[in-house]
């Protein structure tokens, strides 16, 4: 049920395209949905554990963000975002900028979500 090394590295690294999503879902038979789901809580689990920085995990979800945007444009009305994927990308979004109070937007938005995300998946 998790994802292999080989693809969370794609994804790391901005190398993951929708040939290698597609080749994923089809071996596993699962849905872009389950994909989107599946390597969200992955990254977001795997930051929370210190094993993957912010910038990571978030340019990675950026790149799942891509993914998910195209089908929604792909699929038109009526397509409905995959959650918890879309809750976690929100949550990394929510780090990348100071917020009014000026906290570390991380610390503050980030973590706090995720871990809500997560106790909640």
């Amino acid at each position: 049920m998790g994802v292999p090394d080989k693809i969370i590295k794609l994804a790391l690294t901005g190398s993951l395209d929708r040939d290698h999503l597609d080749a994923y879902c089809s071996g596993e038979g699962i849905s872009a949905d389950d994909f989107y789901n599946r390597i969200s809580i992955h990254l977001a689990k795997s930051f929370i554990d210190g094993l993957i920085s912010f910038g990571d995990a978030d340019c990675a979800m950026n790149q799942i963000w891509t993914f998910m945007i195209d089908d929604a444009v792909k699929y038109g009305d009526g397509f409905t975002l995959a959650e918890p994927a879309y809750s976690i990308y929100d949550a990394f979004d929510a780090g990348e900028f100071i917020h009014r109070d000026e906290q570390d937007p991380v610390e503050a938005f980030t973590r706090p979500a995720l871990e809500r995300i997560l106790s909640d998946a």
